[in-house]
């Protein structure tokens, strides 16, 4: 397990908005090899873009129609080019031969749903 990180007050906690939300389209960045650009619905009017170094671990391909786990308002910015509203909640851990693995946090609970 990696170092604790400073503890903080459940006010801090409280602010972060995770949601779930269900991959509508992923493709490769065009201008990164280590990004993936997700399209993804939260029961907004509008789906959301978010950036992600995951193209190591995931065949964006297999990844239409999943659902996830995001933190919704982390203020967007600008990865290579492309706007990110968020980001995408992951474990990761080194494997028994010391290989880095990463796994996105996949949930069946519905679109929008509120975690706490």
């Amino acid at each position: 397990m990696a170092e604790h990180k400073e503890t903080i007050q459940f006010d801090d906690f409280d602010k972060m908005e995770l949601a779930v939300g269900q991959i509508v389209k992923c493709e490769k960045h065009p201008d990164a090899d280590r990004l993936l650009v997700f399209t993804l619905d939260f029961g907004e009017d509008e789906p959301r873009t978010i950036v992600s170094g995951l193209a190591e671990f995931y065949d964006p391909t297999e990844l239409v129609g999943r659902r996830l786990v995001a933190l919704l308002n982390l203020k967007a910015r600008k990865l290579r080019g492309i706007r990110s509203q968020g980001m995408i909640l992951t474990s990761e851990w080194n494997d028994a031969d010391g290989k880095e693995r990463v796994e996105i946090v996949w949930t069946d609970a519905p679109v929008g749903a509120v975690v706490c």
